[in-house]
């Protein structure tokens, strides 16, 4: 609790263990702590949890079974002996004594092993600061190094080296990422050239194959004879024409001397059959009448088939006179036919020179667009080289004159910042600082010193939780802002109830920064300070809790009429009289109680404890005068904060101002730093487009020569493709004139062939009208000249038959004779007409070669005009496959040139970052001479020999702090042997004790200058531990009941050796021997424990 005299002692203390009202889910839970601190003025300062050793001792050895007794009931019967206790009264006194000179002892201990502390803690503050130093020291010599002309002339052109270098190293990877697109596009360009290639020599293979084809059809129709051919037809015609008539005739021979045959066989039968009618005179006269008729009708016919003879012989004349026809047309058609191939052949050599000559002109006249476009294109170029080099020229103008203004305009910006950057510097540290900064604007050293030096606490480790100005931490600033305005929520809750405001007191606001820290961890008052507070975790707004429900709290006591004299009680008052109200109203009261001065603070560090930040603290001065009563040094305990304080609203108007003073100071330095760096990046940027542009005006200028070279070689290039395109176009109209010339040549002789043809079809068309009338004439007078000789053989034969009859027998063998010779006639016919059919045959076959042979010929000729066709298709592919390569060629030259171009870029961005390391290494070797140099002034050999100076205290401290840590682990020893002592003294002493009143009970002991405790037996008692403190009582907290403790074996062996004495035997020398030996033996253990 609080401090001077209650300051250790847990009261107003309470932990709400339940979920705040209203959230969804449950919430961490809130805690308060109240402490009040009395204005009385107690003898002693330091205090510490005591434990009344000898209570619990006795409660461990009572007799087991026997009940706690009144004093009433522990008073002894007079009628008892007093034997027992007078006999062991002096071995009791004498392990009483033996107890008091261990314990003496050991408080002895205590304090050397205190000192021992005090020793090391100091020489650690020597080694910390002699570190201190000697780091100071570094610093001195790197800054006396760095403060040299030199130095910082050689310092910044290493910087300006650098940022060069950074530049020029950029530089080289935009080059190199432009050169391997350059490389990439003609990789492109040239796998589109080797396709175009691949594609213009197929399309050239192409051509030439069936050019091959061409040429061999070509010959094989120029060494076929057409003439020749058709001639051999027509002959072969005419041959088989003559043969087939040739064959019919003979074969109309054959068949009519088979007839004859056949009846002159009949006639023979008849002369056989008239040579029986002979001796018929009837039948006599009837032939000599059908002789007489037939002989009329014979003579008849016969002059019918003297004419039908004269139509014949007129017609064999008129067929005569067309078949001379027939072979002068032919003889015409023959010479036309050769007239015409002749013609044929110079057309298709004027055709095929008027190709070649075609072929020709369209490669030049796509020699001379190509090199057309390349010249316009190189045209283009040299204008587009001469803009850029021109805009490169005006982008270099303009960026330096964009350098010139960046240099000034970080001059200006550095020439700023030299101005705010001092105060600029001393915000940034003041800002760090927090709350210790504040202190220090207002001149509150103790405020200053409460916040770091652990001196000012009697109790170590009390500002390891209090991390100065850190985020979070109630130091920094912004919770300092908070601090002040819990404050001005305190005094805005106090006029509610028309209570004076309370001041501000650095002191106070530093107490709580502390204490708000230590609580996040410890969650409890740290004690340190003379003054009464309040605590809350897991809350931003306290007042909440400390205010509004402990006043609901104190208004309800108040009227309950449980509380006489409660609303007339001060802090004190209540908490002695109402200790249980105390602790729902504690923190109510500190708010409301008048108090000279007060100090708030937060906290939101967060912590894995039970609570949950912010832990909120308010510290509330009862005293005029305030400071470090129990710190470790009399210049500490000497400092006081008296007043006079300051109005809240004052001290949050001060401190706000101070804030936005050091926030000012800090955006300009920002700001002033922001303008210098975005100059010295303007600068940077400003260079590197100088630099850019520099380049690129070379490289600009470079492509205009290139331009220009190269637009003079297109130019002789055109000019060239010009003249042969000129002398492949004359040869092409001459070739063109010749071959017109020669077709028209052509085409009159063809003309004059199908004349020919026509004349000679004309003839064959007479000579085939006279062949038919002069066929029909001849079967007009072949059928007469039958008839005739029919009726002539009838009127004959009739005659015969006549003539038969009468010489009968004369007939018969005459009929037999015309018979024989009728069949030897026969048989030549039929063999003469088999002669003939196997002549017209074999005229046939002749003239079905003949005709196959022209049709081959014509079918080379179609071949032949559908291999030129197929030709003329490709060479077409072939000149769009030579167009497309040279596209490709241009474009493998432009991508060429880029590829130069970026590689070169490459070369100059290489050697310029090659310079610009030659350039940061001159510097930094300039630096180091510099450096090296600046060792000879007198600034910085003074420094280092102060650094020398620094180190040597150094080390003497770290021995200083060897030593007075070997001392303090000698006196931890000590320390560890007089506390073995003495709980031998005390186990010799319970013993004696517990021999003497293992029938009964005992007095509680008394607290130095405090209240009385009383303990019995192990069943049924309860053991009682105080708080006490020098100047007061204790108050006592129950903490066990019914507790069996186990009692050490050696204490066992004494307590027996006294129950002995309690029957009456004399056990006093036993009891001191006993004592006497533990004692010795703890000596020897320690002794030995040293020794090892």
């Amino acid at each position: 609790m609080g401090t001077n005299g209650h300051k250790h002692m847990i009261g107003a203390h309470t932990m709400d263990m339940a979920s705040t009202e209203g959230t969804k889910g449950a919430e961490m839970s809130k805690g308060r702590h109240a402490t009040h601190t009395t204005r009385t003025q107690g003898v002693g300062h330091k205090a510490g949890l005591g434990l009344v050793a000898g209570v619990t001792m006795a409660g461990m050895l009572a007799s087991p079974g026997i009940a706690m007794a009144s004093e009433a009931d522990a008073t002894p019967d007079a009628t008892q002996p007093q034997v027992q206790a007078t006999n062991a009264a002096n071995p009791i006194e004498q392990a009483q004594q033996a107890v008091t000179a261990a314990q003496d002892g050991l408080d002895a201990a205590r304090q050397d092993m205190q000192q021992a502390q005090s020793t090391v803690d100091g020489a650690q503050a020597g080694v910390q600061a002699a570190t201190n130093e000697v780091q100071a020291a570094k610093d001195n010599v790197d800054a006396a190094v760095n403060a040299d002309p030199a130095t910082n002339a050689a310092q910044d052109a290493l910087a300006e080296a650098n940022t060069h270098l950074g530049n020029a190293a950029d530089r080289l990877d935009d080059a190199v990422a432009a050169q391997q697109a350059a490389q990439a596009q003609q990789a492109t360009a040239q796998q589109a050239q080797q396709a175009a290639q691949q594609d213009a020599d197929a399309a050239a293979q192409a051509v030439a194959g069936q050019q091959t084809v061409v040429d061999r059809l070509q010959e094989q129709v120029d060494h076929t004879d057409m003439d020749a051919l058709q001639g051999e037809q027509a002959a072969k015609q005419a041959a088989a024409d003559k043969t087939a008539a040739q064959s019919a005739q003979a074969d109309a021979q054959a068949t009519d001397a088979a007839q004859k045959a056949d009846a002159a066989q009949q006639d023979v039968a008849k002369a056989e059959q008239l040579a029986g009618d002979a001796k018929d005179p009837a039948k006599m006269q009837a032939a000599q009448d059908k002789a007489d008729d037939l002989k009329t009708i014979a003579d008849a016919t016969a002059k019918a088939a003297d004419k039908a003879t004269a139509n014949k012989q007129a017609a064999d004349k008129a067929l005569a006179t067309a078949q001379t026809n027939v072979d002068k047309a032919q003889t015409d058609l023959d010479k036309a036919t050769d007239t015409a191939t002749q013609a044929k052949t110079a057309a298709d050599k004027a055709d095929h020179e008027l190709a070649a000559a075609q072929q020709t002109a369209q490669r030049t006249a796509a020699d001379a667009a190509a090199t057309a476009q390349a010249k316009t294109a190189a045209d283009a170029k040299v204008e587009a080289a001469q803009s850029a080099a021109d805009t490169a020229q005006a982008q270099l103008d303009e960026a330096t004159k964009a350098q010139r203004a960046a240099q000034e305009k970080l001059a200006e910006a550095n020439r700023v910042l030299a101005e705010v950057e001092p105060a600029g510097l001393a915000a940034e540290q003041q800002e760090k600082l927090g709350a210790l900064g504040w202190f220090q604007h207002r001149g509150s050293l103790i405020a200053q010193e409460a916040l770091t030096n652990p001196d000012a606490y009697y109790m170590d480790g009390v500002l390891d939780y209090t991390h100065i100005g850190a985020e979070g931490d109630a130091t920094s600033l912004p919770n300092l802002i908070e601090g002040i305005k819990m404050v001005q929520e305190t005094n805005r809750l106090r006029a509610t109830m028309g209570l004076d405001p309370l001041p501000v007191s650095d002191f106070a606001m530093a107490q709580a920064m502390v204490n708000a820290n230590y609580a996040t961890v410890l969650l409890g008052h740290s004690g340190n300070f003379y003054s009464s507070e309040n605590l809350a975790w897991g809350t931003d707004t306290p007042y909440e809790r400390w205010w509004t429900a402990e006043k609901e709290t104190y208004d309800e006591a108040v009227a309950s009429g449980n509380y006489p004299g409660l609303e007339n009680m001060e802090a004190l008052g209540i908490q002695t009289t109402y200790p249980d109200l105390w602790q729902k109203v504690g923190h109510y009261i500190n708010l409301r109680d008048q108090s000279y001065a007060t100090g708030a603070a937060i906290t939101q560090v967060h912590r894995d404890l039970p609570y949950a930040a912010p832990t909120a603290a308010q510290e509330f001065f009862t005293h005029t005068s305030n400071g470090f009563r129990d710190a470790r040094t009399e210049q500490l305990r000497a400092m006081k904060e008296t007043g006079p304080y300051t109005d809240a609203d004052e001290y949050l108007a001060q401190a706000e101002a101070y804030v936005n003073g050091l926030q000012t100071a800090k955006a300009k330095l920002e700001a002033a730093r922001k303008a210098v760096s975005d100059a010295q990046a303007l600068l940077d940027e400003a260079n590197a487009r100088v630099q850019a542009t520099s380049v690129a005006k070379q490289a600009a200028d470079k492509d205009l020569t290139d331009a220009q070279a190269a637009q003079s070689q297109a130019v002789a290039e055109h000019t060239k493709a010009q003249q042969a395109d000129e002398t492949a176009q004359s040869a092409l109209a001459a070739a063109d004139t010749e071959a017109k010339q020669a077709n028209r040549a052509l085409s009159d002789a063809n003309g004059r062939v199908t004349d020919a043809q026509a004349a000679f079809d004309a003839a064959k068309g007479e000579y085939a009208t006279a062949k038919l009338a002069a066929d029909k004439a001849t079967a007009a007078a072949q059928d007469a000249t039958a008839d005739a000789e029919q009726a002539k053989l009838a009127a004959d034969k009739a005659a015969a038959e006549y003539a038969a009859m009468q010489d009968a027998a004369a007939n018969l063998t005459r009929a037999q004779e015309a018979y024989k010779a009728a069949k030897q006639t026969a048989d030549e016919m039929a063999q003469r007409a088999q002669q003939a059919k196997q002549a017209a045959d074999e005229a046939a076959d002749e003239l079905a070669g003949a005709t196959q042979r022209v049709e081959d010929a014509n079918a080379l000729v179609t071949r032949l005009g559908e291999a030129k066709a197929t030709l003329a298709d490709r060479e077409q592919d072939l000149k769009d496959a030579r167009a497309k390569l040279t596209q490709a060629e241009q474009a493998v030259a432009g991508a060429d040139r880029d590829a130069a171009q970026a590689k070169a870029a490459v070369e100059a961005a290489q050697t310029a970052k090659t310079e610009a390391e030659r350039q940061v290494a001159d510097a930094q070797a300039a630096l180091d001479a510099a450096k090296k140099a600046a060792w000879d002034t007198p600034e910085v050999k003074a420094a280092q020999a102060k650094l020398d100076e620094a180190n040597k205290a150094l080390d003497e401290a770290k021995a200083m702090l060897k030593d007075a840590q070997d001392a303090y682990r000698e006196a931890g020893e000590a320390v560890s042997q007089r506390e073995q002592e003495v709980a031998a003294a005390k186990a010799a002493l319970a013993a004696l004790l517990d021999g003497q009143n293992h029938n009964g009970a005992t007095n509680g002991s008394t607290g130095a200058n405090g209240s009385t405790g009383t303990v019995g037996g192990v069943h049924g008692g309860a053991t009682v531990i105080g708080a006490v403190d020098k100047t007061g009582g204790a108050t006592g907290t129950t903490i066990a009941d019914n507790t069996v403790a186990s009692v050490p074996e050696s204490v066992q062996a004494v307590e027996r050796a006294a129950q002995l004495a309690s029957t009456g035997s004399d056990v006093t020398a036993l009891a001191v021997a006993g004592a006497m030996a533990m004692l010795t033996g703890a000596g020897v253990m320690v002794a030995a424990k040293r020794r090892s």
